[in-house]
């Protein structure tokens, strides 16, 4: 309902019927559902700007002028672009002609009167803000973990009408309303519409401030965990995914800390808090850690700038070898770790780059190549077709063919089995199917100086060695399982003797 206690429904029926006494074909009808009418910046104004310059009517018709913006400028701009693009605004409550002097003046007035009524109206809401949170309770949007016992009760009624629509089994719906009552319960005397816990939510946000506390994770794996551990944000469109941005704002909140504000989105006004009547979710020292881990983790990243350029050859490999959780790199306190992070109740761990490294270079260096490896590798790449040799021949061959063949020296038959004998074996040699011969060769120079190489390495360096010899490591917690091995070396490790890797 609207202010002047007109639905959108009560105001098209008048413009519909203002319309029918005049005659006028009405070609579309634009509503802007539930968006103030403080500024013509709404999708359905904006989408009736466009369709004005599309020339797809002669008259813009609405139930009210503070109906169509009761901001001044924008009312006074737009009426003079309608009127320039020949355009005409008509209001079905009010009388004003826009070709005279006195409409105009009338309109002038209007808007003024508008105008004064949007900037007192923000006045107003600013002052029940403040008082609202002088006497503790919270403004604007409530912070994610908390709920209302009104709308906890409307939880309840949601969850009746999913059982009869079936959307939910009997056993969740009685688990939810037992959860449901029970957090009634615990605030009997809050009022309807007070800030208190939610039962499910509430936990999601402890859970993120004592995670990051640890100084472990980032707000984007905070994001991570919260989503692994089922939980959900609200939004609009109904629950959705956490992300980085609303981690971030989660940490910092004062709301948690039984504090409440207003004035944060009061132009020239500096936000203000003072103390709330909703309990706390979390406590001044975990909320305080939280604050230093950010400032802490903020001057490790721009100290170690340089480290984001890929500083962990290993982690796009590394995997747990029971469940489907990544390895990730991670600066901490001066040193280079891989990091699994908290997953579906499994605790978080970590490893020394230099460790893991050491390990599998360890074990390349360890690889025995018997005089006659190059051989071997070449021809067991033939067998399986993967081997690419050069088809130049090949194509010269196709060429002395044709010549032949015009010649005469070939009949068409002999010309044609050829042919395609020939286009046979260039089919074979497709660069995404086989492996160069000195791609061999130089796999061969690295395993027989691989630790002065790593040595010696850069990051970036390091990083190409990892692919050219890893695909995938496969982690049981700290210990490396098994290890798949690139192509190429998985070839070479073949025909060795000696070997503790997993061929690919």
């Amino acid at each position: 309902m609207q202010i002047d206690n007109y639905s959108l429904d009560a105001q098209e029926s008048a413009c519909q019927s203002f319309a029918q006494l005049r005659g006028w074909q009405v070609v579309g009808i634009f509503r802007d559902e539930g968006v103030s009418a403080k500024s013509i910046d709404r999708p359905a104004s904006k989408k009736m700007v466009h369709a004005s310059e599309m020339k797809q009517f002669e008259i813009i018709l609405v139930h009210k002028l503070d109906r169509f913006s009761r901001k001044l400028k924008d009312m006074i701009d737009t009426i003079d672009y309608f009127d320039d693009i020949g355009i005409a605004l008509v209001s079905a409550t009010e009388q004003f002609d826009l070709s005279t002097p006195q409409g105009k003046m009338m309109v002038n007035v209007m808007g003024s009167v508008n105008q004064w009524y949007v900037d007192n109206l923000a006045q107003e809401i600013s002052k029940g803000k403040r008082q609202r949170a002088k006497s503790g309770d919270w403004n604007g949007t409530l912070s994610y973990g908390y709920t209302t016992p009104a709308r906890l009760k409307d939880e309840l009624t949601q969850l009746s009408g999913e059982l009869r629509q079936s959307v939910i089994t009997r056993e969740y719906f009685q688990e939810a309303v037992a959860k449901i009552e029970e957090n009634l319960e615990q605030y009997l005397d809050a009022h309807d519409t007070q800030a208190i816990p939610h039962y499910r939510d509430a936990r999601a946000v402890v859970l993120a401030f004592e995670q990051y506390a640890t100084g472990q994770f980032s707000a984007s794996e905070i994001s991570d965990i919260l989503n692994d551990g089922g939980y959900r944000r609200i939004s609009r469109d109904g629950t959705g995914l956490f992300a980085k941005d609303m981690i971030e704002k989660m940490l910092k909140n004062k709301f948690y800390l039984r504090m409440t504000s207003y004035g944060a989105k009061v132009k020239g006004m500096k936000r203000k808090w003072m103390e709330g009547n909703h309990d706390a979710l979390v406590e001044n020292a975990l909320f305080d850690k939280c604050q230093k881990v950010k400032v802490r983790l903020k001057r490790d990243s721009n100290k170690n700038a340089h480290n984001k350029k890929r500083p962990y050859p290993l982690s796009p490999m590394m995997i747990c070898i029971d469940q489907e959780i990544r390895w990730r790199g991670h600066f901490q306190d001066g040193y280079r770790r891989y990091l699994r992070k908290r997953n579906n109740g499994i605790a978080g761990t970590h490893v020394k780059v230099d460790e893991i490294e050491n390990e599998l270079i360890q074990a390349v260096a360890s690889i025995c190549l018997p005089s006659d490896w190059k051989k071997q590798v070449l021809l067991n790449l033939a067998e399986n077709g993967k081997v690419k040799v050069d088809p130049k021949p090949l194509y010269k061959r196709l060429e002395r063919l044709k010549k032949l063949f015009v010649l005469g020296h070939v009949t068409e038959e002999e010309y044609l089995v050829e042919h395609d004998n020939i286009q046979s074996e260039l089919e074979t040699y497709q660069p995404q199917n086989v492996i160069e011969i000195d791609e061999v060769e130089s796999m061969g120079e690295i395993l027989n100086n691989i630790k002065t190489l790593w040595d010696v390495a850069t990051l970036e360096e390091k990083d190409k060695l990892a692919k050219m010899l890893f695909h995938k490591i496969y982690m049981k917690e700290k210990q490396i399982a098994v290890v798949e091995t690139t192509a190429i070396l998985s070839e070479i490790i073949r025909v060795t003797e000696r070997t503790g890797f997993e061929p690919a």
